[in-house]
């Protein structure tokens, strides 16, 4: 049973500093949450694993197909079957998911956006409606999620409107650059194809798809990503502001939110 070593072999002082960081106060509780707090064994481990550590004598897996030996004391039995799985049973987690959009939400954000592209006839103000409605409707339709609508392509994008004149069931499709979490082929650009108006929800993706497309081409540019601004490649912070105005505007005019 012994004697145990004195320096700390399995995490102690990691274990600690988890249980410090516990205390801090929360957001929405009076502490901080378990999935707050736990990522301070994410830090040791990267530390450690960034050393002379990380060649020894600990066996793990990695992504299934993939063996390494280290000694990272955040893998020990101790801290990974007894500490942390004891601290998140005592600690308790409250979780607070985020609410879905439902579509009635989706179609008072059209009502909002298709009001204020009539009123205006600013065309930075009217492309801002027309990435909004591409993105809360086509979007939707496609299930893509926020950081994936920004790997559509303008090119290939802008050729499947050629569809939307088809009599029977008008369409186009959202050229995808790389991977989503529905199609994990690495490297394969693939379509997702989308209707311009869908059947009893009545949402118009394709008439705000056409719209942004045109505004886009009169700029005089033809490649590219779909959604582009100033940073190249785009990112989500810049879009999250006009996304989350949209939602504000509807909890403020309606009992949807």
């Amino acid at each position: 049973m012994g004697p145990y070593p004195l320096r700390d072999a399995w995490g102690m002082q990691c274990a600690l500093n988890i249980l410090d960081r516990s205390m801090d106060a929360g957001l929405y509780e009076e502490k901080v949450q378990y999935e707050t707090f736990r990522k301070m064994r994410s830090v040791a481990t990267n530390n450690t694993q960034a050393g002379v550590g990380a060649m020894d004598d600990v066996v793990g897996a990695y992504e299934r197909s993939r063996v390494w030996i280290s000694k990272v004391p955040t893998h020990s039995f101790w801290f990974s079957t007894r500490f942390m799985v004891g601290l998140h049973k005592r600690h308790g987690e409250i979780i607070k998911q985020d609410w879905p959009l439902p579509i009635e939400v989706l179609h008072a954000v059209g009502k909002l956006l298709e009001s204020q592209w009539r009123r205006t006839s600013d065309k930075g103000e009217r492309k801002q409606c027309e990435e909004m409605g591409v993105w809360f409707t086509a979007g939707f339709c496609a299930a893509l999620r926020g950081e994936e609508m920004l790997q559509i392509e303008l090119a290939g994008t802008a050729n499947s409107l050629k569809f939307m004149k088809d009599e029977a069931t008008p369409n186009f499709c959202l050229r995808i650059l790389g991977r989503t979490k529905g199609n994990q082929l690495s490297g394969a650009n693939f379509d997702l194809p989308c209707v311009a108006t869908t059947a009893g929800t009545n949402l118009r993706p394709g008439r705000w798809i056409e719209r942004l497309v045109k505004t886009i081409h009169d700029e005089g540019r033809y490649t590219g990503r779909l959604f582009q601004r100033k940073l190249l490649p785009s990112r989500l912070f810049e879009f999250e502001d006009d996304f989350f105005t949209l939602l504000e505007r509807v909890q403020a005019t309606t009992d949807l939110i």
